[in-house]
This record gives C-alpha cells, structure tokens and sequence, in this order.
C-alpha cells in the first residue's frame, strides 16, 4: 500500500497540510494541485511537496520551482 509522506521544513512546519487546512468548503470543491514525488525508500511512498489552486492549464513556473526547492531540501537531509 501506498503511504503519503509530507514535506516538512527544517522549522518543523508542514507547508502542504497547512495549504489544505486553511481552504473552504467551496475551495475544497475546486480543483487543486498537489506536486508530489515518488519515493520508494523502504515501501511505496508519495511525498507531497506543494499545494495550490488551479487557475489555469499550465502549471506556473513559480509553483514548479517551490516544489523543486522542497525536493531539494528533502534529499539533502
């Protein structure tokens, strides 16, 4: 079974969740995206690394190189 890791700062905070608390009810019903990274450390592993909310179809590049940098992060710890 697949288990979802969340990104964590180095300041013990926890950005994606923080991202989907703070949404409403009617946020919650649009539609999201979730950039996230396969991980196969010891089993199956999904690392969510940013949320945001889809206002276009292109993914923009600034949210690209947030996920990217906590990517980064991850794998230097």
């Amino acid at each position: 079974m697949t288990k979802v890791v969340y990104y964590i700062t180095t300041n013990k905070e926890n950005p994606v969740s923080d991202f989907l608390d703070s949404l409403t009810s009617s946020q919650q019903a649009k539609i999201l995206r979730i950039i996230f990274y396969y991980v196969n450390l010891q089993q199956d592993s999904v690392l969510l690394l940013h949320g945001f909310m889809k206002k276009s179809q292109k993914t923009p590049v600034k949210e690209i190189e947030n996920a990217l940098y906590r990517l980064r992060d991850w794998l230097s710890e």
